[in-house]
């Protein structure tokens, strides 16, 4: 029976492949980990075709197919400093549980470990100092799921023990949102099997719950939602993963507030992978506000706000595309407005998790996630940053990560008050 949800998933390897850049003008390149997809082999580092087809429709690989390169030169291996946007950067190293802080010559500030955790799925970065961390504990085949709080000295605040998944931010008004799964019978949707209702969930600041939002309720009390059945037909831990909602965020640009039905301060933007849409929710009446993707993207992750209004997402792709591209949309007309795609599409390629950040200036920061890589882009398609994770498993290959770069001012503001640690670097 295939797993059904990211938790389960222990996969050994993955199809995450090198960035070709997108301008047709030459640009330094960062050095890359894999430059194929492997036909063949004995399941260390090395896949069938069989598995790689169920990898690619699958999507959550904890690491790079192949072992780290001697070679490749870690950290970070491109800065133009006049044309990089500024700020930190915090990567989530997420199979081996661990996130840290660096600047932008990869000079480490801080790192956070939780211990006896499986995986780190979400580390953000609070103006505080704080961190806000969702993740796995236990068994790896039957984790267990919490939220926390972290200090900047590691000491845990709170954590809270539930189904939590995928994302985690704080938002305006300074509470914390983040998403749980929640197995429920819904006959609309299927008469044998419980489905895996994903619930936006909202907790105060010292990790009360205050309330929560069902993801399946809003869909079904919109009457021109039509639901695709879940990428697979198999059910794990009995339940029908039909959304896997995969990113959450806020409203977060007032100035934008009334001018127009979907700018709304109580609006939260998600992401359905296993519905290839993006979707708002009104989160004070619990109602789906406006959807889009199918047809569009293909099994997208990380939909986040632009402050033109516009929205940007990572759109994967499947076993049958098997190349990925950076989206920026307008939900005002329902149209792509831009798009990053490698010259050789099935170069950039990464069919779970992934991220991309708009950044001041125009510029967007992407975590190729499964090659534990991130790079900026210029919306020429020029790298002016490239970061290579250090970060590799027991066999030598690369932990799949995510990243997101913080202000100057915020991150100088914590350092400023709490001071540098990198001597609290968890060993690798």
């Amino acid at each position: 029976m295939l797993a059904k949800r990211l938790f389960t998933l222990v996969a050994r390897a993955s199809l995450a492949l090198p960035l070709a850049c997108g301008d047709s003008t030459p640009a330094p390149q960062p050095t890359r980990v894999s430059t194929s997809i492997p036909e063949s082999g004995d399941g260390d580092g090395e896949l069938d075709q069989d598995a790689i087809d169920s990898l690619a429709e699958l999507g959550y690989a904890h690491y790079a197919p192949h072992p780290a390169d001697p070679n490749d030169r870690e950290g970070v291996n491109i800065h133009d400093a006049d044309r990089t946007a500024p700020g930190y950067n915090l990567y989530t190293a997420i199979p081996l549980g661990i996130s840290v802080l660096i600047d932008s010559t990869g000079e480490v500030l801080n790192a956070w470990e939780v211990k006896g955790g499986v995986m780190t799925l979400r580390c953000e970065l609070l103006p505080d100092g704080d961190v806000l961390i969702v993740g796995t504990e236990g068994d790896r085949k039957n984790p267990r799921y919490y939220a926390l709080r972290m200090g900047w000295d590691g000491a845990v605040r709170w954590r809270l023990n539930d189904r939590f998944h995928h994302d985690v931010e704080l938002t305006p008004g300074g509470q914390v949102l983040t998403i749980a799964s929640r197995g429920r019978m819904v006959p609309e949707l299927d008469t044998e099997w419980p489905i895996n209702d994903n619930a936006l969930v909202l907790l105060s600041p010292d990790g009360d719950a205050l309330g929560e939002v069902s993801l399946v309720d809003a869909l079904l009390g919109d009457p021109e939602f039509e639901f695709q059945p879940a990428p697979e037909s198999e059910a794990d831990d009995g339940e029908l993963d039909i959304l896997h909602c995969n990113s959450v965020e806020w409203f977060h640009w007032p100035e934008l507030v009334g001018s127009g039905p979907l700018y709304r301060a109580n609006h939260v933007l998600v992401s359905l992978r296993h519905q290839s849409t993006i979707a708002i929710i009104d989160m004070d009446t619990g109602a789906l506000v406006w959807s889009w993707g199918r047809g569009e993207i293909v099994r997208q992750h990380e939909a986040t706000w632009l402050p033109n209004g516009n929205i940007l997402l990572f759109d994967n792709g499947d076993k049958d595309r098997l190349w990925s591209r950076i989206v920026e949309m307008d939900p005002r007309t329902n149209r792509i407005v831009w798009t990053y795609v490698a010259p050789d599409p099935r170069s950039f390629f990464t069919s779970g998790r992934g991220t991309s950040q708009g950044l001041p200036g125009g510029n967007v920061l992407v975590g190729n996630s499964n090659s534990g890589e991130a790079f900026e882009l210029t919306r020429e398609g020029e790298i002016v940053w490239s970061f290579l994770s250090p970060e590799v498993g027991k066999k030598g290959r690369r932990a799949a990560i995510r990243i997101k770069r913080y202000p100057p001012d915020m991150v100088e503001r914590i350092l400023d008050e709490h001071g540098a640690r990198p001597d609290r670097m968890p060993k690798r």
